[in-house]
This record gives C-alpha cells, structure tokens and sequence, in this order.
C-alpha cells in the first residue's frame, strides 16, 4: 500500500475527501496527490500523522499499528500503588517494573535496509555511503518489494532532512 493509498483509506474512514484534508491542514491544493511523484516533506507528514491521530510508521506503510500507545500501563500501576508505601516498597515496585520493561524490550527487530539493499542497487550504494543507515522494524518481512518501497521513502526523507 502506497503512501497516498494510505491516506485515502483513513479519509474514508474519516469520511472526508483527499482534498477536505488538504484544506484542514491548510496544504495547497493538490499536494497530497503530487507525493504519487514527489517525497513529501517530513514536516507535512507529521501534520497528516497527527491529524489521523496515527504513527509516520503506520502512515508509512513500515508497521500496521495505527499509533504508538501511550503509558497507560504505568499510569494504571501509579494509581494502584498505596501512597503510604515505604521507600523499599517502592524501589521493589520500580524493579519489577524496570525487569518487566527489559523483557518486553527484547523483542528481535529487522533491518529493512539490508533486506532491500540485497534487492535494489541503488540502496546498496546508498548503505555503502552511510553505513549508519539503519531502517529497523518488529516482526517478519512478508514482502521484499515493500521492504524495497519503503527504505526509498526513508532514505529520500533522510536526505531531505540531513543536515
């Protein structure tokens, strides 16, 4: 799924039109449709992403999570601890919590971009030049011409915003 597909299907479930949306964000006519060729900037992206109230990941097409949850698991632990509890009560709290956080933070990541850079030619000059480059995302990749797709978006995105 395309970026611009991708926000035609939140504007339908908005039930709004492409350009209600351009209007709402106050984009010029049109500047959603010209990302088909263009890569929109950073900046527009994010203005779209809070506006549907979902990650650049998921506007992205990178993950099929609309949006990246909140604390709310801590927020409900903090409501449920005794406010008279001791200090030791307290650290025991925080280190099950923290050991609870590292084991959820295990969780194996993949490098998109050296999924692609094994597909496309063009990535893997790109790589070369910045061996930094990193493209990483939680779970299998099903489609390597996606994978492709979408490391092309990032790294015309990065390129636009490097500094």
């Amino acid at each position: 799924m395309t970026l611009l597909d991708r926000i035609k299907e939140l504007c339908k479930k908005r039930s709004i039109s492409v350009k209600m949306l351009e209007e709402n964000l106050n984009f010029p006519s049109n500047t959603i449709y010209q990302w088909k060729k263009r890569t929109p900037g950073i900046d527009k992206l994010q203005k779209v992403a809070d506006y549907f109230g979902v990650s650049l990941d998921y506007l992205l097409g990178r993950t099929t999570v609309m949006s990246i949850p909140q604390n709310s698991a801590l927020d409900t632990i903090a409501a449920h601890i005794d406010p008279g509890a001791s200090t030791e009560e307290l650290e025991e709290i925080i280190a099950y919590i923290e050991e609870k956080r590292k084991e959820h933070s295990k969780k194996e990541t993949i490098d998109l971009v050296d999924i692609a850079a094994k597909k496309d030619k063009e990535i893997a000059n790109f790589v070369k030049e910045n061996p930094d480059f990193r493209y990483e995302v939680e779970g299998p990749v099903t489609d390597e011409e996606e994978a492709v797709r979408s490391v092309k978006t990032f790294i015309s995105i990065y390129k636009q915003n490097r500094l």
